[in-house]
Parts: C-alpha cells; sequence; structure tokens
C-alpha cells in the first residue's frame, strides 16, 4: 500500500481525511449546495477566490460531512482560523490603507481646489455688487448728451431770450391733447427760465418762461431737459409734484424723466466769475 505523506497544513490534512472517508467534493457541494470551484478553492488553501464573508462557513460546513468527533473537528477549526488569518487579514490591511491613502489624497485636492475657488468667489461677488451699484448710481441714457460748460449755459440763455419769446407764448396758449401718453411733465415758472426739451430722442424744443407761467409737455417714453435756472422752475412729473430741483446759482445740465419718474439728474453751480454777466438774472 502506498503510504500518505504528513499534510503541511490544514487544508491538506482535511482532504486526506475525507479521501479516507470516500466522500467526494461533488457530493458534498450537491448537498450543502456550496459551488463545487469553492469547495475545491478551500481544500487547496486558495482562499482569495472564496467570498471574504464566506470562506469559514463554508469551510464549517465542509468539516460538517466528514466524520469527525467534535473535539477533532474543533482543532480543524482552530487550524484554519490561524491559516486565515495568515491570508486574508494582510490582503485585507492593504486594501484598507490603499484606500485610506487614496482618500486623504483625493481630500487634499479637494480641499485645496475648495480654498482657491473662495477667495476667487468672494472676489467675483463683491465686483458683482460694485458693478450693480455703479451702474444704479450712474447715469444713463439712451443717446450721448453733450458735455457743455456753464459760460456756454450762460451765454446761450443770453442770445436765446428775444429768440424763444413768441415760441415760448405759442406753448402756453396750446392746451394739453389727451393722448396715450406715458410721461407728462408741468413746469410752473419760479422765475424767468430759459429751458430745453428733448422729446424720445428726436423732439427738440426751447422755452423761455416767465414767472408764474405754465407749461405741460409729453412724450412715449422719455423727456430729457437742460434748465438755465435750477431754483426758477417746479416740476410735476407723472402727478407727482417733485418741487425745486435746484438752488439759486445752479443749472441743471441733463434731467431725464421717463414712466418710473426722474432716472438720471445732473446740476452744477456757477461760480462768480462765470456769473457776473448772467443775463439769467436780468428782470
Amino acid at each position: 500500500m502506498e503510504e500518505q505523506t504528513s499534510p503541511t497544513n490544514v487544508f491538506e490534512k482535511v482532504k486526506q481525511i475525507r479521501e479516507k472517508q470516500n466522500l467526494s467534493l461533488k457530493e458534498i457541494a450537491k448537498k450543502s449546495r456550496i459551488q463545487l470551484q469553492y469547495l475545491e478553492a478551500l481544500e487547496s488553501g486558495n482562499l482569495s477566490a472564496v467570498p471574504d464573508v464566506y470562506d469559514k462557513l463554508f469551510f464549517q460546513t465542509y468539516l460538517s460531512f466528514l466524520k469527525l468527533s467534535e473535539a477533532k473537528k474543533e482543532e480543524i477549526l482552530k487550524e484554519f482560523r490561524e491559516e486565515r488569518r495568515k491570508i486574508k487579514p494582510q490582503l485585507t490591511t492593504t486594501v484598507r490603507k490603499l484606500r485610506t491613502v487614496e482618500l486623504d489624497k483625493s481630500d487634499i485636492t479637494r480641499y485645496k481646489n475648495l480654498f482657491i475657488a473662495l477667495p476667487v468667489l468672494l472676489v467675483l461677488i463683491i465686483i458683482g455688487f460694485m458693478v450693480i451699484n455703479s451702474e444704479t448710481g450712474k447715469l444713463t441714457s439712451d443717446q450721448p448728451v453733450e458735455e457743455i460748460s456753464i459760460y456756454d449755459v450762460v451765454k446761450e440763455v443770453a442770445n436765446k431770450d428775444s429768440l424763444h419769446a413768441d415760441s415760448t407764448r405759442n406753448a402756453l396758449t396750446k392746451k394739453p391733447s389727451v393722448t396715450a401718453e406715458n410721461v407728462a411733465v408741468r413746469l410752473n415758472a419760479i422765475e424767468q427760465t430759459w429751458l430745453r426739451a428733448v422729446k424720445d430722442h428726436s423732439d427738440t424744443s426751447e422755452y423761455l418762461l416767465k414767472k408764474d407761467e405754465q407749461i405741460v409737455l409729453n412724450a412715449d417714453s422719455v423727456l430729457e431737459f437742460l434748465v438755465g435756472k435750477a431754483n426758477g422752475l417746479n416740476f410735476t412729473i407723472n402727478e407727482k409734484n417733485e418741487g425745486i430741483l435746484g438752488k439759486p446759482g445752479q443749472v441743471i445740465t441733463y434731467l431725464k424723466v421717463t414712466e418710473q419718474g426722474i432716472v438720471g439728474k445732473r446740476i452744477k453751480s456757477i461760480n462768480a466769475k462765470e456769473t457776473q454777466n448772467d443775463s439769467l438774472r436780468v428782470q
């Protein structure tokens, strides 16, 4: 009879016991419903081929089909646990370490990107608020407004006193027409005042209003004004009394009125040198 070699590990030991008892792996697989490939892997000690959670359970089930005493089974199971610790824990630990390192690296990258992005985002938000605020406070118009000096305004008023007296009288005799126009401005003269009005960026008119005279101007979308005396007129805009918009010695170089009311205004002061011959003060 051929002599069997001594088993070097627990897996060879259980295989020899099974073969002595004339028990095939196919029989165990059929009765236990464990796949044959897993039983073969257990006997060969290839635990990596068996799912991590089930290797111990499969081995205990396999062991239950061998005709051994409970003490012997417990001894073999103890040997299996020792062998398993040599194989599985090392692999598991290695995998966990690798995963930990990968997570740490990704976390560092994420946090680094976050720290870089947050200040940039904060700066963009601040710039956005500044742009919005500056656009709100800044005068905007659909067409560029010609900049003129205070001296030119005063000189122009002096030259136009007689020229526009007739046009003012004609405007005063006209009754305000009831139209679908959205902008209405009523001007009451506190002092003799010259003004220029531009209706809807196209229709320009000039007037010289004497004290206590009144005029009503209408437009579809916008009225723009140049007023020789900022304190010379009382403005009623879209039935809302806005009052006198300036002080003595000031000129309204630009005033924009829409359906929402006054949306743009520039007022400049005339210094003493420029007003020595100021015809706006002629009574």
